[in-house]
This record gives structure tokens, C-alpha cells and sequence, in this order.
């Protein structure tokens, strides 16, 4: 990012696409709520740089779109998050 901090983007806010993460949740709430679907939260940030400086943040994102996945299947349970493309 290192062409953002130019004086040419003052005042510019870049936003550097988003990115999700997954974590497994507490088994115990998945079976109380009997959702065996939802066994992983997803979370959705994106970058942010203003231009013309050095700054740079992470926001999260409160709703994840369809968008955000390749591909998605609510209806079947998750056991695994799904593998981002060049991951082997």
C-alpha cells in the first residue's frame, strides 16, 4: 500500500476488497439450539487505507452477502469452512 500514502490520493479512501474468517462455535450451543448448520461463524472485514497517509484500518463488516462466498449451501450442515481458492 505503499503507493497509497502518495500527496496524489489525499484525501482518498480506499477500500481493499474484504476478506472472511471462520471459527468453530461452542459445540454445546449447537446442540441446544438444534442448528446442526450452524457449527461456524463467519466474520467479514474489509481494509481500509486513506490515501495520502499511513493509516490503514480493518472494519468489520455486519452482514455477509452471498457475495462474500464462491460457494454456499445453508441447508446442509458445515462441518468444514470453505476452502478459499489456491488453498490446498
Amino acid at each position: 500500500t505503499k503507493w497509497l500514502e502518495s500527496a496524489r490520493f489525499e484525501n482518498w479512501l480506499f477500500i481493499l476488497g474484504t476478506f472472511v474468517a471462520a471459527q468453530h462455535v461452542d459445540e454445546r450451543w449447537v446442540d441446544e439450539s438444534q442448528l446442526p448448520w450452524a457449527n461456524i461463524s463467519y466474520f467479514n472485514f474489509a481494509p481500509i487505507h486513506v490515501g495520502g497517509t499511513k493509516r490503514s484500518f480493518v472494519h468489520f463488516k455486519h452482514f455477509i452477502s452471498g457475495i462474500d462466498f464462491l460457494h454456499t449451501q445453508p441447508s446442509v450442515p458445515r462441518t468444514q469452512p470453505q476452502t478459499p481458492p489456491g488453498v490446498f
